[in-house]
């Protein structure tokens, strides 16, 4: 799950849940750099806030989506444990 000091992982689709997710993988890859939500183009920023990911199980429990700027913090502060 390691290329040197990179990690690897990959965007797949999950069945069971109906949903998309990261997961660990050892599969040859490329390097993408890791940027920040502000060195988004407002276009690409918008495209994710935007973006219809579909209904899924987690929707049922009131899950949203976290990319959205209204569900950002409070998404973060839920997930802090301490």
């Amino acid at each position: 799950y390691l290329d040197g000091n990179s990690g690897k992982v990959e965007y797949y689709h999950n069945f069971i849940f109906a949903a998309t997710a990261l997961q660990l993988t050892g599969d040859k890859g490329e390097y993408q750099d890791l940027i920040t939500w502000e060195q988004l183009s407002d276009a690409a920023r918008n495209a994710l806030i935007e973006k219809d990911w579909g209904t899924t199980l987690f929707d049922l429990i009131g899950a949203k989506m976290p990319l959205k700027d209204q569900n950002f913090n409070k998404t973060l502060k839920a997930a802090f444990p301490f």
